[in-house]
């Protein structure tokens, strides 16, 4: 099944609130009138996103950064503490799990937060056969956020332009699923200033996450491909699909987009910001049908290419 069919049954077995409190968004929220928290968890797992000629340290930060993209993604929350787990084979050395420990620590001291837990388990390998048995790294975050700043793939509406940073597209051979930086210094500023009506990360590629958006929004789409920001060496199709960007995707109000440009340009002129297209009432036949996107469970990863 894919990913989406999975998350149906998991919501009719075990009913949540309706997103960004429950399962919809790129965490779940809480609050109340004392406390303002965003919650997230995420695995990475050998085989699926990454092999072990891979660095330590830098799946060690790839398995936060992960996380820290999505608290990003709901308005840039502060980080604070983090949960690591494992779940590893004998194959998995000490040498392993200390580097990649030691690019946890250095995630979390680039962007803030403390590792306060986890839990450490083993596979019990039948007749010694250890060779299929991957190392999973699961991180549990929280993080703190104003209430009044918070943003959900909800809050769209038709007309609303469709924004998104940087450049999309990398190849696995750029190492960018390993390098990349959480776009949350941008995520607060635009939530800061009231910009986006609704915002999420790109982590499963620009023709999968933004049908996401749209769904949860009741919106459709409406893109002009010529504006989409390709890395250098990278297509049209790659960038709409590869996945793995990390970049923000959100909207904002037409009347807001003259303002938001010429500030971004002031704030962040490092860092590219592109209008993409438009959200609509209804479906659009000129507009592009988006195909392909990262979905873990028909993907895999071998060192040098996604195969979906």
């Amino acid at each position: 099944m894919t990913e989406a069919q999975l998350l149906k049954v998991i919501q009719e077995a075990c009913p949540s609130p309706p997103a960004p409190f429950g399962i919809g968004d790129d965490c779940a929220t809480i609050h109340n009138h004392a406390y303002n928290y965003v919650l997230k968890v995420d695995s990475i797992i050998e085989h699926v996103h990454f092999t072990l000629d891979l660095s330590g340290e830098l799946i060690g930060r790839k398995a936060i950064c992960r996380v820290l993209s999505d608290f990003a993604a709901m308005g840039g929350a502060t980080p604070l503490a983090f949960l690591v787990s494992l779940t590893l084979s004998s194959r998995h050395d000490n040498s392993l799990i200390s580097s990649v420990y030691k690019g946890v620590a250095k995630a979390l001291t680039e962007f803030g937060g403390q590792l306060v837990g986890g839990e450490t388990s083993h596979y019990k390998e039948l007749e010694g056969d250890n060779t299929l048995l991957p190392l999973n790294i699961s991180v549990t975050g929280l993080a703190s956020i104003n209430k009044d700043r918070i943003l959900s793939r909800q809050g769209a509406s038709s007309g609303d332009a469709i924004f998104v940073t940087g450049k999309l597209g990398y190849q696995l051979e750029s190492n960018h699923h390993l390098n990349f930086v959480p776009r949350l210094q941008q995520a607060q500023w635009i939530a800061n200033h009231g910009y986006a009506s609704a915002m999420m990360d790109l982590s499963d590629g620009l023709s999968m996450d933004l049908p996401r958006l749209c769904k949860q929004s009741h919106c459709h789409y409406q893109l002009d491909l010529t504006t989409i920001p390709c890395c250098e060496g990278s297509s049209i199709k790659q960038a709409l699909s590869l996945g793995e960007d990390y970049e923000l995707l959100f909207t904002a109000p037409q009347d807001e987009v003259p303002q938001l440009q010429k500030d971004w340009q002031q704030q962040f002129p490092n860092l590219k910001l592109s209008q993409i297209g438009i959200m609509c009432d209804t479906d659009i036949s000129s507009s592009p049908e988006l195909h392909g996107g990262w979905d873990c469970f028909n993907s895999r990863f071998n060192g040098s290419s996604y195969k979906t």
